[in-house]
């Protein structure tokens, strides 16, 4: 008996997963146990391609094959639905296909997709269906209810074939997770058609670009299980948003952006009883005060804020005193940050443990202004150096990171092209460590240096790293500037948190 036979077959599977498809192919042919092994990594996904495009992206994509890829894309069907394949398949894609010739005039540009959900019914374990560009009818809605396994469903510039005319009666997806992206620049139609094939029951997960009108909704709160909620609403009120949140009782992790213009209007439309599990919030900083008073709240990351708005917000609702994350981006449009707002936002929150703050700036605005660089240089420093002097520092702060950087061009092509006085960077470290004992991370970044100090569980310090012009003297600007892109991979690595990450 070899020494492999004695390796579990799991073990086997998850070396096997780490390898790349290739070495699979491999190791496949290689010997009948490998083979049985790694057969479900070769055919758990399924790439099918119903229908051509010469152009990305299309709204619908109308175009029917040529009759050499119909007959291609059959046999490759008959393959995958085969009784010795269909079972592996675990994951499926449904995207165009993207050729120069010319398609064939067929009446039906969708009999492809049809006859593959005439199939569907094979693929017993099917577990995720993701649908690009492609067009739905009665049948095929019907096959994809049908599916026993069905986990997860993504609908991406989906269209609806009979509108007006399809029965979603008697028909439910049983999926826990389920994602809607409109066709850009179109309507939402197709989704009123969507939201009531979702199973109350079984739905935990919702990600859509916009709700449908509350006529299409089920009466009440029809998803009392969600507690992942990504929207991007088009309200134009905060009782639009009210009424829309209140369908999600459960929700704990809130991603939302929408078109609401004023703070005001949403202190007038807070609801007591909306959000009563909610922990996380991604998006909008004005619908912020809607949410009333939640012990459970701990975390905010907050995309395009002003920092005289965001003092505001945060002074001005009960949750501040329960919040121990916050990462805000500041707006490229807003005045730069300085010292006093950024003295108020910290007033706010005395239970902080981490805060990220980003400053983005213009490019355009910096490129022929020279009185705003000087004014940007300025803050910069004067933010840096007030650290040592910012008394409201929540003393239970563990990581504290500041960002300036540019929302256009190449991260480091651009500088403020003025002179920043010298920041005492050993001063400022041990000031905030004397206000906060407990800061383990410390990250700086002012575009032309960085600045960052990192502290082990034990005490010791783990990583202290400065890229400026006074480190970097007489060695080039493209060495300090790799230094820097360096350190920003390892602070991204390291930190993992944002509003790029809520915007996934």
């Amino acid at each position: 008996m070899s020494s492999c036979e004695h390796v579990p077959d799991e073990l086997w599977l998850a070396i096997f997963e780490l390898l790349p498809r290739e070495s699979i192919q491999q190791l496949c042919l290689s010997a009948r146990r490998f083979s049985a092994i790694s057969r479900p990594l070769l055919f758990g996904h399924l790439p099918f391609h119903p229908c051509l495009t010469h152009h990305f992206p299309e709204p619908i994509c109308s175009r029917p094959p040529s009759p050499q890829y119909t007959q291609f894309a059959l046999d490759r069907l008959n393959f995958w639905s085969s009784d010795e394949i269909a079972p592996m398949v675990r994951e499926c894609t449904i995207s165009p296909v993207y050729r120069t010739w010319e398609p064939s005039d067929s009446p039906d540009p969708w009999s492809l997709l049809a006859t593959f959900f005439e199939r569907i019914v094979k693929f017993s374990a099917l577990r995720i269906v993701r649908a690009q560009y492609a067009c739905f009818s009665q049948q095929t809605l019907a096959a994809l209810c049908r599916l026993p396994c069905l986990d997860h469903v993504t609908v991406e510039q989906c269209g609806v074939h009979e509108q007006g005319r399809i029965q979603t009666r008697g028909m439910q997806l049983r999926t826990s997770r389920f994602h809607y992206r409109k066709q850009w620049g179109g309507s939402n139609r197709g989704l009123h058609l969507w939201i009531p094939l979702l199973d109350p029951d079984h739905l935990r997960e919702l990600k859509i670009t916009s709700f449908p009108a509350s006529a299409h909704m089920p009466p009440g709160a029809p998803f009392p299980n969600v507690y992942k909620l990504d929207a991007e609403l088009d309200c134009k009120s905060a009782s639009e948003v009210v009424a829309a949140w209140a369908r999600f009782p459960a929700v704990r992790v809130l991603k939302f952006y929408t078109g609401m213009s004023t703070l005001a209007e949403a202190e007038a439309a807070r609801a007591a009883d909306i959000l009563p599990l909610l922990e996380e919030y991604f998006g909008d900083l004005r619908p912020l005060p809607l949410i009333p008073s939640r012990p459970t709240l701990k975390r905010l990351v907050l995309d395009h804020c002003y920092p005289r708005e965001l003092a505001l917000c945060l002074g001005g609702m009960a949750n501040s005193l329960h919040i121990t994350s916050l990462h805000a981006a500041m707006s490229p449009y807003a005045t730069a940050l300085s010292a006093k707002s950024f003295r108020a936002i910290c007033k706010c929150l005395p239970k902080l443990v981490d805060m990220h703050i980003e400053i983005l700036i213009s490019v355009t605005r910096m490129r022929h202004n020279f009185g705003a660089r000087l004014e940007v240089a300025e803050r910069a420093s004067s933010l840096f150096s007030s650290l040592v002097d910012t008394p409201a520092l929540s003393p239970t702060l563990q990581q504290l990171a500041i960002t300036w950087k540019f929302n256009e061009g190449p991260e480091g092509l651009y500088s403020l092209f003025v002179e920043m006085p010298d920041l005492d960077f050993s001063r400022l470290r041990d000031s905030l460590v004397e206000k906060c004992p407990d800061l383990k991370t410390l990250w700086l970044d002012g575009n032309d240096f960085i600045f960052g100090w990192r502290r082990s569980s034990d005490g010791r310090v783990d990583r202290e790293e400065e890229a400026s012009e006074r480190v970097f003297t007489g060695t080039g600007y493209r060495r300090l500037w790799d230094h820097k892109k360096d350190l920003r991979a390892k602070f991204a690595a390291f930190w993992g948190d944002g509003v790029d990450c809520a915007r996934e």
